[in-house]
């Protein structure tokens, strides 16, 4: 299959460009049939190989982020491409390695998948007022069951993993921006501005605008709490 990337084979000039979004949730990556399904319209699209590694570069930054956590995996991305064939191998090896990595879960794959699913709407719906509640329905589980899985497979309940996922957003924005702790709260999930403080100096150890401070100055906040 050249335009997929037969070896030796260049690829092709100007083709589509596929959307990202999705590729983005993760939970089609435990699954074989859906991650060749995904590959079969990669190919087809017949993208030109700086959108293609575009992409690929993407998908690593956006699954990093998801398996890190879940299984303190690190996903990089291919180092150079010059045929489309290395994106399908990069897709290949990946899947693969994600797989083995979440191997120790006795559940079916498609109750990972639903998990994962539930993970990706964390990430994407950051802001809202998720809960397991709402997050067991969107992937079609009941709510005990889904309680269950996610503790099992990610390693700690869903409520701990959402405070986890919006307490690391904060840091990031408290870090990387100058808003105010109002409008971080209430983009992390936080509609009270009081409580946010009270569970980010829980977590840190320090108020959000010390932490700002402390991070700021180029101070490092050690795991329980404080500046050193």
């Amino acid at each position: 299959m050249k335009a997929a990337g037969e070896p030796g084979t260049p690829a092709a000039g100007a083709s589509a460009v596929l959307p990202a979004e999705p590729w983005l949730s993760p939970e089609w990556i435990h699954s074989t049939a859906r991650c060749a399904e995904m590959k079969q319209r990669l190919a087809a699209a017949r993208m030109a190989p700086a959108a293609l590694y575009a992409l690929l570069y993407t998908l690593a930054a956006s699954w990093g982020r998801f398996f890190r956590e879940v299984a303190g995996l690190e996903i990089r991305p291919p180092a150079g491409m010059v045929y489309r064939y290395e994106a399908m191998q990069w897709i290949d090896a990946t899947s693969a390695e994600v797989r083995q990595a979440m191997g120790r879960s006795t559940h079916s794959e498609e109750v990972v998948e639903a998990v994962m699913k539930s993970v990706h709407l964390i990430h994407e719906e950051l802001g809202g007022e998720m809960t397991a509640q709402e997050a067991a329905r969107r992937v079609h589980m009941s709510r005990s069951h889904f309680s269950e899985c996610f503790k099992a497979i990610v390693g700690c309940t869903f409520n701990e993993y959402l405070r986890k996922v919006r307490m690391a957003k904060a840091e990031e924005f408290l870090i990387h921006t100058d808003k105010p702790v109002q409008w971080i709260a209430e983009k992390t999930g936080y509609l009270d501005e009081k409580y946010f403080r009270r569970t980010f100096r829980e977590v840190t150890g320090l108020l959000p605008s010390e932490y700002r401070q402390v991070r700021k100055q180029g101070g490092a906040v050690s795991p329980d709490g404080g500046d050193k």
